[in-house]
């Protein structure tokens, strides 16, 4: 029997939230703080349903990864949703976190731009500025979160992003 924490418990979990609050709606994308509200509160039920036995090995990363994998699967079976509108809603979602102090959304976000850049790779250059600001934020917590973007881009365009990284140098 596997853990009420394993990934695909968090992947089943997560695509019911999907069919719940109707993500792939234009009413829930036109409201994407509300989105990141709903997002916030999901992983936070995630959070609590990991025993405290587990929480050294899964805590928000660990949740975020798996929520991410199952939003993107969810978004791409049944959105209507340009792929700008993806790294919008990942933006918002970071920008939410960091407003309210909540570094949980603020790691789905990185987690979730992380995913979008692996998806999409082409549009890596057109995020660079904000991934910047994330790798240098105060909070190492952050910074080290971030470094999911830019590992997830050099596993689909390593020498594009090489070269582009090679010139903040």
């Amino acid at each position: 029997m596997s853990s009420i924490s394993s990934g695909s418990n968090i992947k089943v979990r997560t695509l019911e939230f999907c069919s719940k609050i109707k993500i792939n709606s234009p009413e829930i994308f036109k409201e994407k703080r509300r989105f990141s509200e709903l997002i916030a509160q999901f992983i936070q039920q995630e959070y609590d349903l990991i025993p405290s036995k587990e929480r050294i090995g899964k805590g928000v990363v660990y949740i975020s990864k798996h929520i991410v994998k199952a939003l993107f699967q969810y978004l791409g079976e049944n959105s209507l949703y340009k792929i700008e509108d993806y790294y919008e809603l990942g933006k918002i979602a970071f920008d939410s976190g960091e407003m309210n102090g909540n570094s949980r959304l603020q790691h789905f976000a990185l987690i979730f731009l992380a995913e979008y850049v692996f998806n999409y790779p082409e549009q890596f250059d057109s995020i660079l500025k904000d991934v910047l600001y994330y790798a240098t934020n105060e909070n190492w917590e952050i910074r080290e979160t971030t470094v999911f973007i830019i590992n997830l881009g050099m596993r689909k365009m390593p020498d594009h992003l090489l070269n582009v990284l090679s010139r903040l140098i």
